[in-house]
């Protein structure tokens, strides 16, 4: 299997700077050069960092233009995404400072505000400002099917089906199929979502690239929660060849391994340096092998332990598995899955809230699962075989 590339940033990214070393090699005494300009090692230049810098110098000196701004965000996100830090997606904000009390901006700024918003947790206003698209321009389809994903996240199915069929005269049917599709996989009709992904999976040679990825990995999450692990394998190779580098893939992947028992796949695909969400799947793998990586531990309860000081849920739900399966804290393990489900409802959280329910031997966490289960229909093995050993 080979290595999934999914390191951390390192600090290689100063901007055309080479850093020089003084090396010894055939004594103890450093090696002093005669020559202040002399180069002994250099550090490859992140060539995507400095050309978003010099794109951010341009629209910091005055641009009038969203335009290059707008794009300019999107490439940060884009990066952010890729490398999993959420730090770039601070660069993206400045991008858009000019326009940032701007109440009517262009659509595609307010898409991105909207992004901006979802990825700090803060839902509401990114429904807000998608609301504020929406009626701007009727039938706007990509904030139809921004809010439709939100709406899934927030467990409300029904509506979220009701914003992908309004998206389709606008984003075409098969970006709204496979949100009907995605919508569908939450309830009672997977079966009908699975015939969906059959059909859009059989187009995707004539799509974009990008759209073909999202429908894969909307696939795999459906195939996993159906207990097809098997099928979802299939998606996610299918995934990593049309993009090599996706963490939330890598992710996803890594879940498949360790629900088959594959840990050393996790420690060979995933290394230590990893992002949080990689890096604690990492953590579990290693736990499960009968091992423990002090320094990986460390890196890993710092990065919760900060988080909750400042007060931000963004990673409640990888707490939960950390109390769950790394440093066992049934309680704690709890609160952190109730605190997750209070922002986001879908079938990894409620599943997640059910692990965590009977670890605590809560019965009214578990009656909440059962009840979520019943009033929307969800399938999901994983949920299944935990209520049926529940009392």
């Amino acid at each position: 299997m080979p290595v999934i590339a999914l390191r951390s940033p390192g600090l290689l990214t100063q901007a055309g700077l080479f850093v020089v070393f003084a090396i010894s090699i055939a004594s103890a005494e450093p090696y002093v050069p005669q020559d202040d300009h002399m180069v002994l090692a250099s550090v490859p230049v992140d060539a995507a960092l400095v050309r978003l810098r010099a794109g951010q110098r341009r629209v910091d000196d005055g641009a009038t233009d969203p335009s290059a701004a707008i794009a300019l965000a999107h490439e940060w996100l884009e990066l952010g995404r890729r490398r999993a830090d959420p730090r770039f997606d601070g660069y993206a904000e400045a991008a858009l400072a000019a326009w940032r009390e701007e109440p009517n901006p262009p659509l595609e700024l307010g898409l991105v505000r909207a992004r901006l918003f979802e990825r700090r947790h803060d839902f509401n206003s990114a429904r807000a400002e998608l609301d504020r698209l929406i009626e701007r321009r009727p039938g706007f389809g990509p904030a139809l099917l921004a809010r439709a994903a939100l709406w899934r996240i927030r467990g409300d199915a029904p509506v979220a089906l009701g914003d992908c069929r309004a998206a389709a005269n606008d984003v075409g049917l098969y970006l709204a199929t496979a949100c009907v599709a995605e919508t569908m996989g939450l309830g009672a009709a997977a079966e009908r979502a699975r015939l969906m992904f059959e059909r859009l999976v059989d187009q995707e040679q004539v799509v974009a690239a990008t759209q073909a990825h999202a429908v894969r990995l909307a696939a795999a999450e459906l195939a996993i929660r159906n207990g097809e692990l098997n099928l979802a394998q299939r998606h996610l190779d299918a995934a990593r060849r049309i993009e090599p580098v996706d963490p939330y893939r890598a992710a996803l992947q890594a879940d498949v391994w360790i629900a088959a028992g594959q840990h050393a796949k996790v420690l060979e695909a995933v290394s230590a340096d990893a992002p949080l969400v990689l890096a604690l799947r990492r953590a579990i793998s290693v736990k499960a092998m009968g091992g423990n990586e002090l320094e990986l531990n460390r890196r890993l309860r710092g990065w919760f332990e900060s988080e909750q000081a400042r007060g931000e849920p963004i990673h409640s739900a990888e707490r939960a598995l950390w109390r769950l399966d790394v440093e066992p804290d049934a309680a704690r393990a709890l609160a952190a899955a109730r605190l997750n489900w209070s922002e986001q409802k879908r079938p990894h959280d409620l599943w997640l809230l059910a692990r965590a329910a009977l670890a605590a031997g809560d019965a009214d966490a578990v009656q909440a699962v059962r009840e979520w289960i019943s009033d929307t229909g969800l399938i999901d093995v994983r949920i299944a075989a935990l209520l049926a050993k529940a009392p």
